[in-house]
């Protein structure tokens, strides 16, 4: 910023426009050319003047601090997304507000803030309703989390179907052909979207998928960690390797069971610890390895571990929908004037742990 800033007249000098117009755009207010509103924008912004939007509030919205996705509960990723939309927001200079309510006065707390966008849980039960009404208002919202359900507005959320089939792809790569997918809540959209990754790129690759090797680890659909949900992973395994041609490999398509998978249980007798070793098994979603969690396993010990899993950049997601939501309110002007929605899938990537240690992706 310079040492002295411009007077908006002068500012409409530069940019051989009305101190009207400069008036207006740096207000929310005014038509003009996207090059001109942009060159007006500009001048202003090296002058320390703010536009509308970015003196007002962008809101980020969940139920709670941990429903990311009730299918996926951890603190961790929570953590992650919360992070990245911070950072985001210090480096464009956006005043960050957040609401966790699990109530409709939270969606009144919401718009009484008058917010400039507002960012909000993907899962949540009130998103069309915020939705609708900051369509009303011409108010930019984007949905982030998982892909649940098509997002019917501007998203940021994961590739549930890409980060599977790039799980599958590896195995594949990695000379099986017998290969398993263990499925949780074969019923939601989610696992359906990974279950459609998965078979694609058995098919694409000409690998048979065998009918026996698809197996759904059952839940409860508990909202918070539950030891007999946690634990439901490793009977699907077992139930796997009972079979006369058991599989070679298999792909977990939630990380909530890999716990059990991945830590020998007390009841564990005879073989079956080092058959799951021998088996290749790629995880989806980062693995919550607090020993609280451990611990309602009925693990036998803490070890670190060695595993597969498919990363999901939480802190890069928070980053990506703020950066959208402040592009489309920079193109309105403080408003949603899109005609269309912008949605943004975010592909998981490949990480391998051994002894605790991550390693690089094909390492």
């Amino acid at each position: 910023m310079p040492d002295k800033r411009l007077a908006l007249k002068d500012i409409a000098e530069q940019a051989s426009v009305s101190a009207a117009l400069v008036s207006n755009i740096l207000n929310g207010k005014g038509r003009a050319s996207q090059a001109v509103r942009e060159k007006i924008i500009n001048l202003l912004e090296e002058n320390g003047y703010k536009p509308r939007y970015k003196r007002r509030p962008i809101i980020y919205f969940s139920e709670s601090r941990f429903d990311l996705d009730r299918d996926h509960y951890s603190p961790h990723n929570f953590t992650a997304l919360l992070s990245g939309i911070a950072q985001q927001a210090i480096d464009s200079e956006l005043n960050l507000m957040l609401e966790f309510n699990d109530s409709e006065q939270a969606v009144y707390n919401i718009f009484d803030q008058h917010p400039s966008g507002i960012l909000i849980n993907a899962g949540s039960k009130y998103t069309e309703e915020i939705i609708r009404r900051a369509r009303k208002d011409q108010i930019p919202v984007v949905q982030v989390g998982y892909d649940n359900e098509d997002p019917s507005h501007h998203a940021v959320i994961v590739d549930s179907y890409t980060g599977a089939y790039q799980a599958t792809q590896y195995l594949i790569e990695k000379g099986h052909e017998r290969i398993a997918c263990i499925r949780w809540g074969m019923d939601s959209e989610n696992s359906q979207k990974k279950f459609a990754g998965f078979t694609s790129a058995m098919n694409n690759a000409g690998v048979h998928i065998d009918v026996d090797y698809i197996v759904e680890s059952p839940s409860s659909r508990s909202e918070l960690p539950d030891p007999q949900n946690m634990r439901q992973g490793r009977e699907a395994i077992k139930k796997l390797l009972a079979l006369d041609n058991p599989p070679t490999a298999v792909f977990v398509d939630n990380n909530f069971i890999s716990l059990p998978i991945i830590f020998p249980l007390k009841e564990d007798s005879g073989l079956l610890p080092q058959q799951i070793k021998d088996l290749e098994i790629v995880h989806f979603g980062d693995i919550d390895l607090r020993p609280s969690h451990i611990a309602m396993t009925g693990s036998l010990n803490y070890d670190e571990p060695s595993y597969t899993y498919m990363r999901i950049d939480w802190n890069q997601i928070g980053r990506s929908a703020t950066q959208l939501l402040l592009q489309i309110a920079s193109d309105g002007n403080g408003k949603d004037k899109s005609d269309q929605s912008h949605i943004l899938r975010i592909s998981p990537s490949i990480r391998r742990v051994l002894d605790g240690k991550i390693l690089s992706n094909y390492e």
